[in-house]
């Protein structure tokens, strides 16, 4: 799959059609963005962040990069969502790259722009209230083979109380229809369980942490995927207590 570099015309239509939601849902949530420690932002990242059921946390994350520090990342979504002509134009809109392209992904970081991947994905979107706060990431190597492959390092970005957006419940339905179909039925509801779609008022904090570096690829493939392994353990690592941080971070 061929992807273009991204020119100032292809932002701006993007920044044009989403700053009015952005806005909004913004001030809806008082979302605040704290960085653990300070980095510069004159190179191109792989920045990660956890997944939930709303999805638009990761709309102000990038909008708050855009908005405060005029820095523009691609988000990663689901190859599901190209399927259809209405969302196939979304994707193009949002600049998105589709998922599970490994190579248009790895092809936009040679590139030099940075990207936004939620590692979970649908899965992850889909978990019940009693999994929440935290990230199961155990299966999901390819944000970690990205950093290894390009040498481009990762920034996590973790935003524990997206979780309370809506209130997803164990369901077989949900299961079943993502095990077999690979579609999104969530038992959910926000605010108002008559208006399941309204969201809970909570807010919104990422906490930042990064970059971190991946280690140097060597001839070995066995060396690779051993150092490979222990870059992602720690990674995860990393973004639980993130998670942990950001829930606390909420009450400031």
């Amino acid at each position: 799959m061929n992807i273009n570099v991204l020119n100032d015309s292809d932002i701006e239509k993007c920044v044009n059609i989403f700053t009015p939601v952005y806005n909004k849902l913004k001030n809806y949530h008082d979302h605040h963005v704290i960085f653990e420690k300070t980095f510069s932002l004159d190179e191109n990242y792989i920045f990660v962040t956890n997944h939930s059921l709303a999805t638009y946390d990761i709309l102000l994350l990038m909008g708050f990069f855009y908005w405060q520090h005029d820095y523009w990342m691609r988000p990663v979504i689901d190859k599901t969502f190209t399927k259809s002509l209405f969302f196939r134009k979304f994707v193009a809109l949002s600049t998105a790259v589709p998922k599970p392209g490994y190579d248009a992904v790895k092809q936009v970081i040679l590139n030099g722009e940075s990207v936004l991947i939620a590692p979970g994905g649908m899965k992850e979107a889909l978990r019940p209230y009693e999994d929440k706060y935290r990230v199961n990431w155990d299966d999901r190597l390819g944000f970690a083979r990205l950093s290894m492959e390009t040498q481009r390092p990762i920034v996590l970005a973790a935003c524990a109380n997206s979780d309370d957006i809506y209130h997803v419940k164990k369901s077989k339905i949900t299961e079943i229809c993502y095990e077999k179909f690979r579609l999104p039925v969530p038992l959910a509801h926000g605010m108002n369980k008559f208006f399941p779609v309204i969201p809970n008022r909570v807010k919104l904090t990422h906490m930042i942490d990064g970059p971190f570096y991946p280690p140097a690829c060597s001839f070995s493939k066995k060396n690779n995927e051993e150092r490979l392994k222990d870059f992602h353990k720690n990674l995860c690592q990393k973004m639980n207590n993130l998670l942990h941080c950001s829930l606390e971070a909420r009450e400031s």
